[in-house]
């Protein structure tokens, strides 16, 4: 059952930005992305208000202190990602572009010889990303997967053939 939204009480509303600004600059530490956090916070709160009897203010405190943990979060991942990038740009050596290529072509070939279950698991979790869920959902199990863990039988599995 969904409780009612509150109505935006515009006052409230209009007396709660002055203080947005400073708590999102602290948490963020720089003015524009803090510019940014606040207006997210204000479309969320215009959005989708508290429900009924929830107080406006602590709330929208509490949405732009999530939304600063997820824009740190979301930057850092980011900078890691564009470090990893930098990092493997033109650093590795042909020897081991060739060996990488190589280990690559042998993990598909393990991966290809297993029972089609553990196959099927394998290349959807780990190439394509799915959510154990979201394979269970794929290949029609229930979750937990029938047969028990079929993820570590299935890397089980590669290791044994890749070892062949």
């Amino acid at each position: 059952m969904c409780e009612p939204m509150r109505p935006i009480d515009h006052e409230e509303f209009l007396s709660q930005i002055p203080r947005l600004p400073a708590l999102a600059r602290r948490l963020v530490g720089d003015d524009s992305r803090a510019d940014d956090v606040v207006q997210q916070g204000l479309v969320a709160a215009i959005e989708k208000p508290p429900r009924a009897g929830v107080a406006f203010g602590p709330w929208l405190v509490g949405v732009v202190r999530n939304l600063a943990r997820r824009t740190h979060r979301a930057e850092s991942r980011r900078a890691r990602h564009e470090s990893a990038a930098h990092q493997r740009d033109g650093t590795e050596a042909p020897d081991q572009i060739a060996a990488q290529s190589e280990a690559f072509r042998d993990l598909a070939d393990a991966v290809h010889r297993l029972d089609p279950v553990h196959r099927d698991v394998i290349v959807l979790h780990y190439f394509d990303g799915l959510t154990m869920p979201q394979v269970a959902q794929r290949i029609c199990v229930r979750v937990p997967l029938e047969g028990g863990d079929d993820v570590g039988a299935g890397a089980t599995s590669v290791r044994v053939v890749a070892a062949e």
